[in-house]
């Protein structure tokens, strides 16, 4: 990293005070009430999430994990609340399996959809999951998989239909989604799968049912997964005249990298459109779906913890839920800002005080320039407080790097985390300094 790397960092941490008539606050000094960022059950993680949106509030059920099969239960249903994306009530459970009775299909709850039908009633439908083998389970237990159903009035208590789960022919099937389609005035569901038992090509299969009960295969919705890597968690939600689509894909790589990509249209009939870039966030977004709450569009997705509770570890399967907001530009494509609400929140002057100055750095009235000379310059601040924080700056520059680098541990090479920016290349990377060569 060049010469540029400190100017950011201050520019960053100075934040709003520059320029500023009152002296801004320390951050001890800042209030943010009980906003919470990322939500997560007070007990273990949260998993893939199974947005649902009514009157302008967010029920966002998600998947309980528990690291283990001991804890009395494996991957049920949980639900949050919220109607301002700062303040989060864990409802608790609310879909249960069967976790002490290996031969019954609901032994885990997998992800799927809840929506309100036409019959006043909400559907929920989910992924009844068994993975142990025959000896251990009723010889009716016959699926790996399958999709099921559950109703309920209030969106806490549900009632489960195992008559209408029915099986697709393949053991991973699983991940519903359903939506009304008003132009076709039926439901179709989504489903992730392969494309036959024999033939292991990744596809979205299509479901087609006028009563939520029952359901006719209609073939197969989307077979154009990138890099061949199996597409979880699909979503089809019409916004604002455009139709998007989403799946999940992990290892995409074959280094344990996460995406969540999406496509779109104007009419269902049409071919999609792939955006340039067509995912909402980097390598540890994970299962993320589109929900509209009110006027905005959401998307809501898990970030993994890591393997040792280090940086440089690897992901491992549930953490904490992020939303981001989604903002359509006019040819359809979304771009991923801050939620309003939580910005807003964020929106303090804060002052910190500036620890050390390299070679070739003038810092004055706020503002940072490096000399030609120093290929290497930069800029360090007191530590960042425990609190989540809003960073605004601005860069004057045309060819090289610049960046941030932090959890640094002296006034020698960088942090363990960097935010880095590319003038040469024209990108943004966000990387642990142990996993990636510069």
């Amino acid at each position: 990293m060049n010469k540029f790397i400190a100017l950011i960092l201050a520019v960053l941490l100075c934040l709003a005070g520059c320029g500023s008539t009152d002296k801004p606050k320390q951050p001890e000094d800042i209030q943010q009430g009980n906003l919470t960022l990322f939500p997560k059950p007070e007990v273990d993680y949260a998993g893939d999430p199974i947005p649902y949106s009514e009157n302008g509030k967010l029920y966002l059920y998600y998947i309980h994990d528990g690291r283990g099969w001991n804890e009395g239960y494996f991957h049920p249903w949980n639900l949050f609340e919220t109607s301002d994306f700062k303040n989060w009530e864990d409802k608790g459970r609310v879909i249960a399996g069967t976790f002490n009775k290996k031969n019954e299909q609901d032994y885990g709850i997998g992800t799927g959809t809840v929506l309100k039908g036409h019959d006043g009633q909400y559907h929920a439908f989910y992924t009844g999951w068994n993975g142990h083998p025959a000896s251990v389970v009723d010889p009716d237990v016959l699926f790996h998989e399958k999709v099921q159903h559950a109703v309920s009035d209030n969106l806490v208590d549900w009632t489960k239909i195992p008559e209408d789960g029915f099986y697709g022919g393949v053991d991973d099937f699983r991940d519903p989604h359903v939506v009304w389609i008003e132009e076709e005035q039926e439901y179709w569901m989504l489903v992730s799968t392969w494309y036959s038992a024999n033939y292991y090509s990744p596809v979205i299969k299509k479901y087609v049912s006028k009563n939520l009960s029952t359901w006719e295969y209609e073939g197969i919705f989307f077979d154009k997964a990138e890099n061949n890597v199996f597409m979880e968690c699909p979503t089809l939600l019409n916004y604002n005249g455009y139709w998007y689509f989403t799946y999940f894909q992990k290892d995409v790589d074959g280094t344990n990298a996460r995406v969540t990509r999406y496509y779109y249209k104007k009419n269902l009939s049409d071919e999609w459109t792939k955006p340039d870039n067509n995912y909402f966030d980097g390598a540890g977004f994970s299962a993320a779906r589109l929900v509209q709450v009110g006027e905005k569009l959401i998307t809501v997705g898990w970030i993994g913890t890591k393997i040792g509770d280090f940086d440089q570890g690897a992901y491992t399967w549930a953490g904490n839920l992020a939303c981001h907001e989604l903002k359509q530009q006019s040819n359809g494509d979304l771009k991923v800002v801050p939620v309003s609400e939580v910005e807003s929140v964020l929106n303090h002057e804060t002052f910190y005080n500036v620890a050390y100055l390299s070679n070739g750095v003038n810092y004055k009235n706020d503002s940072i320039t490096f000399s030609e000379g120093s290929k290497y310059s930069y800029l360090l601040y007191d530590e960042i407080r425990p609190k989540a924080m809003k960073l605004n700056f601005t860069i004057s520059a045309t060819e090289g790097k610049a960046g941030l680098t932090f959890s640094r541990k002296n006034e020698v090479g960088y942090g363990d985390l960097c935010v880095e920016f590319n003038f040469n290349k024209g990108i943004v990377s966000f990387f642990n300094t142990k996993a990636h060569s510069n």
